[in-house]
Parts: structure tokens; C-alpha cells; sequence
């Protein structure tokens, strides 16, 4: 068996999901050198104001690495650097989530093969660096899948544990050491995956349960279930995959992997979550990856919903946020440039975006509302996350603050 139809079965994401049936295998005409790249069919002309998100983060599924690259701000062109361990690969199935600390200082993965957490300091140059300690395990939690720090400032920090249906609760300490970890179980959950913040709640999307839950941030960071909701409304059971809030903490948007919708729940008083709204994809398939940009145009700004799907030819949508929580007709990614994609961050300046695409082992860049782009995005280029596309597997992209 080939290096590539292994990765290609190694897009299993989710224990209990079968995901992929067949899947697309991308090919790419790359130029020379350690990182060659795509040659660009699109050139970002706007210039914005150089700022954050100075450095990017790729987590490697088949190599067990963490891919560090500096970004310019202004071309939004990666350069990758060199590649760390995070941890063994096991079954297969490496690092997935990851999570940055406000001040930009930690970096974290999530290794569901090992059942560990792996930290980093980061350097002024963007380098990462293990911790003296350099991994902890996460307690009683099996198969940890995705991490959120608190988004208030304070130090505490939750992991999703698919393996067993629980949350992990991290202290981070000054010097980046994760210390007090406490396992919660039996709190409502299946196989939960994605999972954010707003400082006063967390909210979990279950495949498993097919369920978007809000629970309560308490003392120690302990959490206490609120609410949950079906993720595709009227009582529908789905697969939600990543999760999302809206700039405004008033929504929750997941993708639905198995039915190709996006559902936007909104929040209410208490962190209860109302019934969702789902909308149904036309063209897309399996969407995963999340991100929400800003697009401002004649005085008016606008938000954007930007999805990756996997096994489509069509690599995503950008969906107009006509109104909080309701998701307008989308228009797709032009071309066929990715393959297999599962993260996708958004640039601080919401200037360009990017996708960790498993299938050819790259990071993909695109534009948002630039000059000469004949829609809202455009892709740009792509860079390998290490070595080359038969041998790598990147599934999660996350910037610098």
C-alpha cells in the first residue's frame, strides 16, 4: 500500500464516524525547493497595516509534528520552519487541536494517539520550544481532540476527549506548565470534538450525541451543564464537527459532516442555547473546517461564514451573515486547490485565509476581498508542512493572535 493510500484512510477523524467512503486525491504542480509551491493564480494587491498573526501553527496527523511558519502580514505568504515532535503517532490517528495563549507566549497540541497535551513557549521569532515539561497527560481522558483557552485572561484551559466522553480542565501556570487537571465525565456528552469560549461559557459540538452543549465556567474552571441543543434543529440528531462563535458571542455556527449543513444556534441569557437553525449546503459535502472573517465595502461591513468541505470537488463556501444567526446563499471557492481539508484559520486582518488540507500535505493560502479577485476569496498558493505531500498530513492551522 502506498504512503498516500495510507493518508488518505487516515482522514478518519472521529472514532465512531466513518467519514470517508472514497476520497479525492489531490495532485499539484509544485515548483522547486525544500517548500515548493503552487504557482499563484491569484496576487493579493491590498495592503493592509501590518500586525498580528506574524506566525502560523500546523499540526502534522501522520508525522506527529508541529509545523511552525512566519507569515507576512502584508502578502499573507508562509515560510515553514522546522518541524517538532508532538508526539508518537500510534494508530495513526496524531495531533489534531491546538490553542495559543492570549499573550502569544504557549502553544498547545491535543495527540489523541497518546493521550497527551504537548507545550511549547514561543520564541520572539515565532519558534516554539518544548516546556521543561514538556507533555502532560490528560488524566482519566481518553483521545483528546481539540483545545480552548479561557478568552477572559484568566489561566484555565479545556480539552475535548472523544474516547470517553469528557472535558479536561487545565490551570496554566506562569511558566506555561499545565497543573490541576480535573476529568470531567458523565456531563451530557458522546464523543465530544469542537469546543470554544467566550470567558463565561464553553460550548462543545458532539458528534456522537449529534448535539451543540453550552456548559458554565465555575471556580477552578470546573464546568456545569447548561443546555443542549439537537445541531440540526426540530429535534434533528447530526454529526457537528468544528464549532465557531460569532464576533459578537450572541451565536454558535458548526458544521454538520455527515448532512452538509451549517447550523447557527444563538445564545441566550445564562448561556442557553436556543433551538438551531440549520441551512443546507447545495453544493458542498462533508464541511469541517470553520472560520468567520469581516468584509467591509461603501461604508458597510459584513460578515463572512467560510467553510472547508472534504469530499467535494468544490472546496468551500464563503456564506454571507445577512443578520446574526442567519446564513445567506454561499458562493463557492474557486478551482479545485485543496484536498481533504480540515482546518482553516482566519488572518487577524481578515485579509486571507488558510486551510490545513490533509490529502497533499499543505497549507493552502487564500485572499479575502482583494483587488482583482473576481469574487469575495481567492486562492493564492500553497506551502508543504514538512518533507513532501506522500508523507505528511496537516490537520489543523491556527495564527498567532
Amino acid at each position: 500500500m502506498s504512503k498516500r493510500s495510507i493518508l488518505t484512510r487516515l482522514v478518519v477523524l472521529i472514532p465512531a464516524l466513518v467519514l470517508m467512503g472514497a476520497m479525492l486525491a489531490g495532485t499539484m504542480s509544485c515548483g522547486g525547493g525544500l517548500f515548493p509551491e503552487v504557482t499563484a493564480t491569484a496576487t493579493p494587491t491590498n495592503t493592509p497595516s501590518p500586525g498580528t498573526g506574524n506566525f502560523a501553527y500546523a499540526t502534522d496527523l501522520n508525522t506527529a509534528k508541529l509545523v511552525p511558519f512566519a507569515r507576512n502580514t502584508t502578502t499573507g505568504f508562509l515560510t515553514a520552519g522546522k518541524a517538532l515532535s508532538a508526539g508518537a503517532t500510534g494508530s495513526g490517528i496524531g495531533p489534531k487541536g491546538m490553542a495559543i495563549t492570549s499573550g502569544n507566549d504557549f502553544i498547545y497540541v491535543a495527540n489523541g494517539s497518546d493521550n497527551n497535551i504537548y507545550g511549547y513557549s514561543i520564541g520572539s521569532n515565532g519558534t516554539p520550544s518544548p516546556l521543561s515539561t514538556p507533555s502532560f497527560p490528560e488524566g482519566s481522558g481518553t483521545s483528546p481532540q481539540q483545545i480552548t483557552i479561557d478568552a477572559s485572561g484568566s489561566s484555565f484551559m479545556w480539552v475535548t476527549n472523544s474516547g470517553n466522553a469528557s472535558i479536561t480542565n487545565w490551570t496554566i501556570s506562569s511558566n506555561g506548565t499545565l497543573t490541576g487537571n480535573q476529568t470531567q465525565s458523565a456531563i451530557g456528552l458522546s464523543q465530544p470534538f469542537g469546543i470554544v469560549n467566550d470567558g463565561t461559557y464553553v460550548y462543545v459540538a458532539d458528534p456522537g450525541n449529534g448535539t451543540v452543549s453550552s456548559f458554565s465556567i465555575l471556580s477552578g474552571g470546573l464546568l456545569s451543564v447548561n443546555s443542549s441543543q439537537p445541531s440540526l434543529g426540530t429535534g434533528s440528531p447530526g454529526k457537528p464537527t468544528k464549532i465557531v462563535l460569532d464576533p459578537n458571542d450572541n451565536y454558535v455556527y458548526v458544521a454538520d459532516f455527515n448532512n452538509s449543513y451549517i447550523s447557527a444556534i444563538g445564545i441566550l441569557t445564562g448561556g442557553i442555547l436556543a433551538p438551531a437553525v440549520a441551512f443546507p449546503r447545495a453544493t458542498e459535502t462533508q464541511p469541517f473546517g470553520l472560520g468567520i472573517t469581516e468584509v467591509s465595502s461603501a461604508g458597510t461591513t459584513l460578515d463572512y461564514l467560510l467553510v472547508a468541505n472534504q469530499a467535494t470537488t468544490v472546496n468551500g463556501s464563503f456564506n454571507p451573515i445577512t443578520t446574526p444567526g442567519t446564513v445567506g446563499t454561499p458562493g463557492n471557492f474557486p478551482g479545485n486547490n485543496v484536498s481533504v481539508p480540515t482546518g482553516l484559520a482566519v488572518a487577524p486582518q481578515n485579509n486571507f485565509f488558510y486551510t490545513a488540507d490533509q490529502n497533499d500535505g499543505t497549507v493552502g493560502q487564500w485572499s479575502i476581498g482583494a483587488s482583482g479577485c473576481a469574487q469575495l476569496v481567492c486562492f493564492v498558493r500553497k506551502v508543504f508542512t514538512e518533507g513532501t505531500s506522500t508523507t505528511t498530513g496537516p490537520f489543523d492551522v491556527i495564527l498567532t493572535n
